[in-house]
């Protein structure tokens, strides 16, 4: 009988506990199992963000002395490429000191407008130049220059010139080597050779300029003692 009864109180108190322990769970909310994120989620990107003001790259004092570096080396270049170009231009022929317009106003009288400009024909390059003196509207006087590489080449130039300029007849004079004239149109012609110079010059002056005939001659002879 004493067995019984404890038995009946101790079934009673686990029965009070169980009932309590079921009160208590209905009083407090389930909460939700709580999902795993997995790799590359929005917490994640979030957390690799950039602060706002920082989307572009910030210039290091490292960069800016990189890019400094860089735009001179960039004048450099550029500055080296104009120098090559410069260099590879051909050489021309200076033909300046030789006649003026100072030159033709004391041998021709002349005491209008010249204008030096120049002369059509032939590229002016390293071995060759030419020039025109002139009054608004008229040829004026005109100046060729050849320089070739020695006195055989100097002469057979010359001769070629004589065989194409109509009516060229050979002169005596103390003008160069050898000279001939060839007038033609109005225009009085000269072409004189220097062997010691290695050149073959030609003048030419219309008679609006040069009025006297002498004047080519004399034109002529300035020009062979600048040579």
């Amino acid at each position: 009988m004493r067995f019984t009864s404890h038995l009946r109180t101790t079934l009673t108190g686990l029965l009070l506990v169980g009932s309590l322990a079921g009160i208590g769970c209905q009083d407090e909310p389930r909460q939700p199992p709580q999902a795993i994120e997995p790799p590359g989620s929005t917490q994640t990107a979030v957390e690799f963000a950039q602060p706002p003001g920082t989307t572009e790259r910030q210039e290091t004092p490292s960069s800016a002395a990189e890019a400094e570096l860089s735009e001179d080396a960039q004048r450099v270049a550029a500055l080296l490429a104009e120098s090559i170009a410069s260099s590879r231009q051909p050489q021309i022929l200076a033909i300046d000191n030789l006649l003026n317009r100072s030159d033709l106003r004391e041998i021709t009288g002349f005491t209008g407008v010249l204008n030096v400009q120049p002369l059509e024909g032939q590229q002016p390059d390293e071995g060759y130049n030419a020039q025109r003196i002139s009054p608004p509207d008229q040829f004026g006087a005109g100046l060729q220059v050849w320089e070739l590489r020695g006195a055989a080449e100097t002469s057979r130039h010359y001769n070629r010139l004589r065989e194409t300029y109509v009516g060229a007849e050979e002169k005596s004079g103390n003008i160069g080597d050898r000279f001939f004239r060839a007038d033609f149109a109005g225009i009085r012609q000269l072409v004189f050779m220097s062997r010691r110079h290695n050149r073959v010059i030609a003048l030419s002056c219309d008679d609006t300029l040069c009025t006297q005939d002498q004047a080519i001659e004399r034109l002529a002879e300035l020009v062979a003692s600048r040579l």
